[in-house]
This record gives C-alpha cells, sequence and structure tokens, in this order.
C-alpha cells in the first residue's frame, strides 16, 4: 500500500466517524491532511510557545481550538496558525 492509498483510506475513516459523531468536526470545515493529533502538533508548532501541560489545560477549558473525534483530539495546523496570530503566545 503506498502512501497515497494509506491517505484515502485514513480520509475514509475519517469521514465515517465525522458522520458517526455529529457534535464533533464538520468534515467540510477542516482538510483531513491538515488534522494532527497532540503530540505532533506539539512538535511540529505548539512547543516553541507553551508547555504540553498547559496545551492539555487548554483544550479542557476549550480555549484552543481542537476537534474531538471520538476519543481523540485532533488539531488543525491551519487553525493553530491563525489562533497563534490573534492570542500572544506565553513564553
Amino acid at each position: 500500500m503506498n502512501r497515497d492509498e494509506l491517505k484515502e483510506i485514513m480520509r475514509e475513516l475519517l469521514t465515517e466517524l465525522l458522520e458517526e459523531n455529529p457534535n464533533s468536526v464538520n468534515p467540510n470545515s477542516v482538510d483531513a491532511d491538515d488534522l494532527l493529533r497532540l503530540d505532533a502538533a506539539y512538535d511540529k508548532l505548539l512547543h516553541k510557545f507553551y508547555k504540553k501541560g498547559y496545551i492539555y489545560e487548554l483544550v479542557m477549558k476549550n480555549k484552543i481550538p481542537h476537534h474531538k473525534i471520538g476519543n481523540y483530539t485532533y488539531f488543525s495546523l491551519t487553525e493553530l496558525h491563525q489562533w497563534l496570530k490573534h492570542k500572544k503566545p506565553k513564553v
């Protein structure tokens, strides 16, 4: 199985999960390729500004853009970039 086939399978699974849980993310509002779990989002972007424990606190208080899909929390890099532009990060 190549990378494109795997992406397509993941996109289909994500769409199914979103349809099963309508209170979660609108499948048309976020690109599945843009979604990352906390560790990946933290390593790519958030580690520059926040400690991981503080990110968990922001998620619990709904103060950072995130998406719940099943039991998992995902972050959109696009939304995180926009959020960081409008919020002065604490270092």
